[in-house]
């Protein structure tokens, strides 16, 4: 049970990370946008 969680928990922190570069990017697009 312990190791199913910690790839549940895995999986929830890759997720994060793709979201937050995806915001990232996105972020930099709108101020290249408004320079």
């Amino acid at each position: 049970m312990n190791e199913s969680s910690n790839s549940v928990t895995h999986f929830w922190l890759q997720l994060v990370q793709k979201q937050s570069s995806i915001f990232f990017l996105f972020d930099t697009l709108l101020s290249l946008q408004i320079l």
